[in-house]
């Protein structure tokens, strides 16, 4: 389902609140602040993101965010469980391997988890699954992790999402254009 106009409206706003709210909360890393921001940015991403379409009829029933390994956004998650991305209620669950992410519509990787996350990606994750790594922490460096698809990183004193448009297309994802404006594309 592509965002209608005022959807993209709605995105863009989210994003200056949560750029100005994260520049304040990024003093406290381990906030409840961050974890919501780190929340709506997950959830707005998902909606501007398209899977296979055989793919989402399989999954009619819920929108499955995973967490792979630990749940590192806590009680954020609260404030977007239950939305709808692409008419389906967000519910998550941890999975402690990639090979279980086969009912996942997107898989969120920690910082603690990056080493153990590129050290299992080769050849294990083969459906479409859109992977979000939290690269806000101080001292990890995104040059370092191009595994994921997003990548949240700081900017500045805020938050901003780098895309790695060639894993998206590898997958079988498409990203609205609109997403792509607010983030820094790499093609590695």
């Amino acid at each position: 389902m592509k965002p209608y106009p005022v959807q993209v409206a709605l995105w863009l706003s989210l994003c200056a609140c949560c750029l100005i709210a994260s520049s304040r909360a990024f003093a406290d890393p381990q906030s409840e602040k961050v974890s919501l921001i780190k929340a709506a940015f997950v959830y707005n991403m998902a909606k501007f993101v398209d899977w296979p379409q055989n793919l989402s009829i399989q999954r009619q029933d819920r929108f499955v965010i995973c967490y792979y390994r630990e749940d590192f956004l806590g009680r954020g998650f609260e404030s977007i469980q239950g939305k709808k991305v692409q008419q389906r209620p967000v519910e998550k669950r941890v999975i402690d391997a990639l090979h279980r992410s086969n009912s996942c519509d997107v898989v969120l990787i920690g910082t603690s988890q990056l080493q153990q996350f590129h050290l299992e990606l080769d050849d294990t994750l083969t459906d479409p699954v859109l992977t979000i790594a939290d690269l806000t922490e101080p001292g990890t460096r995104n040059e370092d992790h191009h595994h994921a698809m997003i990548n949240l990183v700081r900017d500045g004193k805020g938050m901003g999402f780098e895309v790695n448009l060639n894993l998206v297309t590898q997958a079988g994802l498409t990203i609205s254009s609109e997403l792509l404006k607010l983030a820094r594309v790499n093609r590695p």
